[in-house]
């Protein structure tokens, strides 16, 4: 028997209830220990007291008639079950208390007392509480929030911020689609629209239209639109913002339930009504935005976000629309649980109670770090555009005057011929001259205004051919090693350009090792595949050469090597760079359809690689033949040289003199029609193609061609463009052009 007795009290203490026994007279004969947690009394203290005693003095007087009514049970014998009441503790805290008692009598049958048990239920009705608050939350949010089978249209749900703004009852409601509030929207046209939520395309749309009220008045709207799964199948689930009075702010958005669930917008909803404004709810798109679980989130406030970070102006601007219960929308740098930055588009919205007052706001978060992005690449694209008009117009008058300085030296280079110290000054200037030309040529790559001249080459034999002139470049402190792929193949490509590329990364990792170093010259075959090639390379996929470059010098932080490429961008002292190199192998690359890359780190050296796209051609023979300046091929010949520079001009008709041709000068193309009109002797119209006076080099080939389809046409420029050429069989010498050049195109037009 006491064995039994003491199983029965082990049973009573290991439970999560605690257990009680009254006597005849409705005094306490046993108490499990467990009371102690809810009344925190010992429960020693309550034997031989009755149930009055016990809670008369901790009981909320809004209750006593729920006591009475259970204490008249008790008095007629009679079982009772689930009276609930609240206790006041001792030291004022509420619990919520569930108690359910059965009478018992005594051997001979008469009434003995009352065996039962009572249960703590504080936690659960807070939280049925917390639950049907967020419910009504949603359900009186002014956003509004509508669900529509996917298939009929028809309305299966429309929250009360739908029915306050439209102006229809939820049974009307009921009896309508979308399309009946869209007056400008016909049911083809929107099908058409959510074409790609039904066959899977995309996750959500957003789009703008208008909607109509109920009394006929339309407002603009934004559509958040997202096909999801309910209890009964499949469900369109639209969120609907008021750009008119929201002022074009993004998703400041609420959904109920399964909406609230499955929208991929970032929604957490905070409790205005608890100190410090503490998260009480986050979607499963807030979760997979930030990394933390909702429950991590919950009881924090969303400050915990922004980490340390938290000086953001816009945050200062979030927290007086907080303090003053108004709608407010930011761009905020936030944190992932990783550490990882994001930056978010925050929409917040109060939602105020049937009092008017503010009890939740809800935030919707939008991670627009790609965006912004995207427009940061934009910026840069308009600015290497307005860069390589710039350049384009320098490059013209540059080549005038280049052509201008080597005319004049290779003329004045038979006049001294002999004497050494004159020829080799002009020699000298002449080299400088076509260096300069050079240079221009690598400016117009750079800014992708100039044609690539590319032929079949190795990129081996590129190496080896160079390999003197690196040497020399480097100096007796820099080691080079070279790992040239055996089976490396051709690419399609400038010579001229890859030259200056590989010589200016050597150049680059020679300034990075000052102290000298080692510098690996490697070459190798690559193959991408489409999404590695669009994603990470910007390039069409298939087969490579790859050009590399490493140094093991100083290397570079991250915020430098983001911006070598760019344009005018340089960390070498004054006078010692210009920012252009890399710049110029870039966008040589882009031109030719490859890609450059930089993998650097700071004090571990820095890699260079050239992607150039494969060609199964063979590799071009050139052929070196000498300069030939024939000065006396022009015999009866006559040119007539338009050309609006004088200096231009003057230095092309003493060139054709020497070559003994015969010359007529225009400085436009009105005054070189004029000459044609008059004189039937012209063999050849020699033209600049830009002229500011009105008439272009290819707008006087036209006419040329159509009165005197007899004379023969030849074009020159400064720019590098040749588009706009009446006759894809007219020859072109671009400036600045050589003697030899010049003798050369005019032996191939007259041959």
């Amino acid at each position: 028997m006491r064995l039994n007795e003491k199983r029965l009290r082990d049973f009573a203490e290991a439970g999560s209830d605690w257990l009680f026994e009254f006597d005849r007279e409705l005094r306490f004969s046993f108490v499990s220990g467990q009371l102690r947690q809810v009344i925190g009394i010992a429960p020693e203290y309550l034997l031989g007291r009755s149930f009055d005693d016990f809670t008369k003095r901790n009981r909320l007087a809004s209750e006593a008639h729920l006591f009475r009514e259970n204490k008249a049970k008790m008095m007629a014998h009679e079982n009772w079950k689930d009276f609930t009441f609240t206790f006041v503790r001792d030291d004022g805290e509420h619990r919520k208390v569930r108690t359910s008692g059965k009478a018992f009598n005594d051997e001979n049958g008469e009434f003995a007392g009352y065996r039962g048990n009572g249960r703590d239920i504080t936690d659960q009705v807070n939280m049925e509480s917390r639950l049907k608050s967020l419910i009504q939350i949603v359900e009186t949010s002014l956003n509004e929030i509508y669900m529509f089978e996917a298939d009929t249209l028809k309305f299966i749900h429309v929250n009360f911020g739908s029915r306050k703004n439209m102006g229809y009852s939820y049974a009307e409601f009921l009896e309508l689609t979308p399309i009946d509030i869209k007056p400008d929207m016909t049911l083809d046209a929107f099908n058409r629209i959510v074409e790609p939520l039904r066959n899977g395309i995309e996750q959500r749309l957003i789009f703008e239209t208008v909607h109509q009220r109920k009394d006929g008045s339309t407002y603009p709207v934004e559509v958040h639109l997202q096909l999801v799964h309910s209890g009964e199948g499949l469900a369109f689930v639209a969120v609907i913002q008021d750009i008119t009075v929201l002022h074009n702010q993004t998703e400041a958005l609420s959904l109920r339930d399964l909406a609230i669930a499955e929208v991929d917008t970032g929604i957490l909803i905070t409790d205005a009504r608890e100190d410090d404004n503490p998260i009480v709810y986050a979607n499963k798109a807030m979760e997979q935005m930030t990394g933390y679980t909702m429950q991590e989130m919950l009881g924090q406030n969303p400050r915990f976000l922004q980490g340390d970070d938290r000086d953001q102006p816009g945050l200062e601007r979030i927290r007086s629309a907080i303090r003053n219960s108004v709608p407010a929308r930011e761009t905020l740098r936030n944190y992932r649980k990783d550490g990882s930055q994001l930056t978010v588009e925050v929409s917040i919205s109060p939602v105020r109670d049937e009092k008017g007052n503010v009890s939740h706001f809800i935030g919707a978060q939008s991670d627009v770090t790609d965006k912004l992005h995207t427009e940061e690449r934009l910026r840069q694209s308009q600015k290497m555009e307005a860069i390589g008009q710039l350049t384009g117009g320098i490059a013209h008058d540059f080549n005038n005057l280049l052509t201008v300085i080597l005319g004049n030296c290779e003329l004045l280079f038979d006049r001294v011929r002999g004497d050494k110290y004159a020829e080799n000054l002009l020699t000298e200037a002449i080299g400088a001259t076509e260096t300069g030309a050079s240079l221009t040529k690598q400016l117009l790559s750079f800014a992708r205004q100039s044609p690539l001249q590319p032929k079949v080459l190795n990129l081996n034999n590129l190496v080896e051919d160079l390999s003197d002139m690196l040497i020399r470049s480097l100096g007796e402190t820099i080691e080079i090693t070279k790992k040239l792929a055996s089976d490396l193949g051709n690419t399609l490509a400038d010579p001229s350009q890859t030259k200056s590329a590989l010589l200016n990364l050597v150049i680059n990792a020679r300034d990075a090792m000052p102290e000298g170093g080692r510098l690996t010259i490697e070459t190798k075959n690559m193959v991408f595949a489409e999404a590695e090639a669009t994603r990470s390379y910007g390039i069409e996929p298939g087969k490579y050469v790859r050009l590399t470059v490493s140094d093991n010098g100083v290397g570079m932080p991250a915020n430098i090597k983001s911006r070598v490429m760019e344009p005018f961008f340089t960390t070498k002292v004054q006078d010692k760079g210009t920012g252009l190199g890399l710049s110029m192998v870039h966008g040589f690359a882009k031109q030719s359809g490859g890609h450059l890359d930089i993998c650097s780190e700071l004090g571990h050296g820095t890699s260079v690689n050239l992607y150039l796209p494969m060609t199964d051609a063979s590799e071009d023979e050139c052929a070196i033949t000498n300069d030939e300046r024939n000065t006396d091929i022009g015999g009866n010949r006559t040119v007539l040289v338009v050309e609006d520079d004088a200096r231009v001009r003057k230095i092309a008709v003493a060139r054709l003199e020497k070559l003994a041709y015969q010359v007529v000068e225009a400085e436009s193309g009105q005054q070189a029609l004029d000459i044609l009109a008059k004189r039937n002797d012209i063999d050849v119209v020699f033209t600049d193609m830009i002229m500011p006076s009105g008439m272009t080099g290819a707008e006087l080939l036209v006419q040329v061609q159509d009165l005197y389809p007899q004379i023969m046409q030849l074009i020159t420029s400064g720019y590098a463009e040749d588009g706009g050429i009446p006759n894809a069989g007219t020859l072109w010498l671009r400036k600045p052009y050589s003697l030899a050049e010049m003798s050369k195109v005019f032996r191939q037009l007259l041959a």
